[in-house]
């Protein structure tokens, strides 16, 4: 009996460990519209991501590309972190520093 907890134990820390692991992914989500104010829709459309530092006009940190197809509503969705793109991006993810104490 004693061999049975045990074994369940370490069978619950083992599985409650492998459901804490977090991607590095954030996910986003845009309606696009174009200059004079129309909805973009069904149409292939570039995006760049950039996580500056600071403030909008802070150093570029990450930056990456994605081209995605827009939805008949204008909607796009796409994981930031994984460039839908083949590896067209700058910066590592490692270094980001959101939390930091001024």
């Amino acid at each position: 009996m004693k061999k049975i907890t045990l074994l369940n134990l370490i069978t619950l820390l083992f599985l409650s460990n492998l459901i804490s692991q977090v991607p590095n992914l954030m996910s986003y989500q845009a309606v696009i519209w174009d200059a004079s104010g129309n909805l973009v829709s069904e149409k292939m459309v570039s995006i760049k991501i950039s996580i500056l530092q600071g403030s909008v006009t802070g150093a570029n940190v990450y930056s990456e590309m994605h081209k995605v197809q827009t939805n008949i509503n204008g909607l796009v969705s796409l994981m930031i972190g994984i460039p839908l793109t083949k590896n067209i991006f700058s910066g590592r993810k490692s270094l980001f520093r959101f939390m930091a104490k001024k």
